[in-house]
């Protein structure tokens, strides 16, 4: 929870935001909040470790549900994912300004 209070917490509102409009209940929805928070605060980790493990089981996926999308990945030296690691972090944490 410290390495997300780091990075400000960007996009933090939006994640409670849509728990409360579907709990409509603030006690439910902070405590709801917390553990999905809990559970993703490892993205947010210096180490990293916790988006590395994502990005490996997002190749595994793809190793495995589409298997000429992982060949081409194979043949442009691609299976490391880092050109998905904004995808996967951008769901918690905002970028760029909203207009």
């Amino acid at each position: 929870m410290s390495e997300l209070k780091q990075h400000g917490g960007k996009g933090m509102s939006d994640l409670l935001s849509a728990i409360l409009f579907v709990m409509k209940d603030e006690s439910e929805s902070f405590w709801c909040f917390v553990a999905l928070i809990e559970c993703f605060g490892p993205n947010f980790n210096r180490d990293q470790n916790g988006m590395h493990s994502q990005l490996f089981a997002l190749s595994k996926l793809v190793e495995l549900l589409d298997r000429p999308l992982h060949k081409y990945f194979e043949q442009n030296d691609c299976l490391n994912y880092f050109f998905c690691f904004c995808w996967i972090l951008i769901h918690f944490k905002r970028s760029g300004s909203r207009t």
